[in-house]
């Protein structure tokens, strides 16, 4: 599965730094917990 995120964040380099600091592992989390579920739940 390849998932493609396009987004953009406000405030240039605050939302460079936001990024790196908040919203990156972020995304990383969600689809780590997605890919999670979908393993369980397709596994069976």
């Amino acid at each position: 599965m390849i998932d493609i995120v396009d987004y953009a964040l406000p405030l240039g380099i605050l939302g460079k730094l936001a990024h790196t600091t908040f919203v990156r592992k972020k995304l990383v989390g969600i689809f780590e917990h997605r890919f999670q579920i979908l393993e369980k739940k397709f596994s069976q």
